[in-house]
């Protein structure tokens, strides 16, 4: 591991894909694997690194995921 001290140059850029299965179409973040309370019982997504509301009724609409063609 590379030693910092003086500071970040660059940063190198990685993505991953997750699949999340939500149960008989029921989209919402309430089933997300990503869902996650947080030290002060806040819902949160892993995934936006915000907080969530209202998690029974549907994803927000800037949910990063994305469904899958059958």
């Amino acid at each position: 591991m590379k030693d910092f001290k003086g500071g970040v140059a660059y940063y190198t850029t990685k993505a991953a894909v997750i699949q999340v299965h939500f149960p008989e179409d029921d989209v919402c973040c309430f089933h997300c694997q990503m869902r996650y309370r947080d030290s002060s019982d806040r819902q949160m997504c892993r995934l936006l690194g915000e907080e969530l509301y209202s998690i029974n009724f549907g994803v927000r609409e800037d949910c990063p995921l994305k469904e899958i063609e059958k």
